[in-house]
């Protein structure tokens, strides 16, 4: 059931992010639409290569015909239209650009609900369960990037692992 959900939010990523604009579209490609962190993170890594090959056809297929329901009768010159009032919305806060600045104060590590000063201004919070301690650092440098599912993640210089975080305050 799990990974039914995790099939189902995948296919409506793809759907809000225009995959499929035509039939003429190139086949959909599970592996180079996720990163392997996501990939693992969401636990296809446990599917055969059979498996994997049967949802990259399903969520094409899928994804074509969604298309195919969006689009609104064809402008005056022939061309369809796509209703955007369909598509999913930018990221809040930051409408999907990459953040770099610095944290306010001592990085030590993850958790749950841990918020994040920075020095531009926003705060945010870590929403996944990653609980990580690390030796302390002072006002490293953030990077907070766009993934997955309208996803935010927060990576600290020097850190190997990163983790899913939201705006809190702008």
């Amino acid at each position: 059931m799990k990974i039914l959900s995790q099939v189902a939010v995948l296919a409506c990523l793809l759907l809000s992010t225009g995959v499929a604009h035509s039939t003429e579209s190139p086949p959909f490609e599970l592996l180079k639409a996720m990163s392997a962190a996501d990939f693992r993170k969401t636990g296809l890594d446990h599917l055969t290569d059979a498996q994997l090959q049967a949802l990259d056809a399903w969520i094409g297929s899928y994804a074509q015909k969604q298309a195919s329901a969006r689009c609104t009768p064809p402008a005056s010159d022939g061309t369809p239209s796509v209703d955007v009032s369909k598509q999913a919305p930018a990221p809040s806060g930051t409408s999907g650009e990459t953040v770099v600045a610095r944290l306010i104060g001592n990085f030590t590590g993850w958790a749950n609900g841990k918020r994040f000063a920075l020095d531009n201004g926003q705060v945010w919070e870590q929403i996944d369960d990653t609980l990580v301690s690390h030796s302390s650092l002072e006002n490293p440098k953030v990077t907070i990037t766009g993934g997955l599912f309208n996803a935010r993640y927060l990576s600290v210089e020097g850190v190997s692992d990163s983790v899913v975080v939201r705006l809190i305050a702008p």
